[in-house]
């Protein structure tokens, strides 16, 4: 019995805190919502103003690190503030908070995140392959191509981020066809053809040449 009362004058310590079996000032009595989700607490057990605070978790948006292995459903009892505080953070703008007693919500909040998550995963995992598949189908389309012209072509299809040897070993071409390709995306983009080498341009005196040699009357009766 005296140690019941006892128990009655200082704080129960619902959360384990160290150094804690001293306070027994602004102690005041459990509230219904938290008798009822932590039922073993004793009818005329009281907690601090620090303990008061812990009762509830403040709760802005979920945290983006929310763990992928965690899938451990929220159970109502002293750990329970400790769990849920793993996978919110406060929003010192708003300080919303929201209590125990709403706990299933938070969780609903959590499953639907992850569930979002796992969706954007897959979808990213999808992409992915079908870029690495059109990718194949690009590199056997070189392979078979035997134009130098329509080659470069296909090797400026080729992800941007790709380097002169790295674009010339995924394709097994060479580093001048790379360098070329390389230089055509970024003057032109992708799909641009490469130009042909100019031929000398005559001069006017070779030009006037030529033209008095077809108008001479002796030669065109050659």
């Amino acid at each position: 019995m005296a140690e019941r009362l006892q128990i009655a004058k200082r704080c129960c310590n619902p959360y384990k805190l160290g150094n804690h079996s001293y306070k027994s000032k602004g102690l005041r009595k459990l509230t219904t919502q938290i008798r009822d989700k932590i039922p073993s607490f004793a009818a005329d057990a009281k907690i601090c103003g620090p303990c008061r605070k812990k009762s509830c978790v403040v709760l802005e948006k979920v945290n983006s690190n929310i763990s992928d292995g965690c899938s451990q459903p929220v159970s109502y009892n002293i750990g329970t503030y400790v769990y849920v505080k793993k996978y919110f953070e406060k929003d010192t703008h708003t300080h919303s908070t929201i209590y125990l007693y709403n706990i299933p919500r938070l969780w609903t909040l959590i499953t639907k995140h992850r569930a979002n998550h796992k969706k954007k995963l897959a979808c990213d995992i999808e992409d992915h392959q079908a870029a690495v598949q059109v990718l194949e189908q690009i590199k056997e389309k070189y392979k078979k191509t035997t134009s130098a012209s329509e080659k470069i072509i296909l090797l400026t299809l080729a992800p941007k981020t790709w380097g002169r040897k790295k674009l010339a070993c995924e394709f097994n071409a060479s580093e001048r066809q790379a360098k070329k390709a390389i230089q055509l995306v970024k003057e032109n983009g992708i799909l641009t053809s490469p130009l042909p080498k100019k031929g000398r341009i005559l001069s006017p005196d070779v030009e006037k040449l030529i033209l008095d040699f077809y108008n001479d009357d002796d030669n065109s009766r050659m």
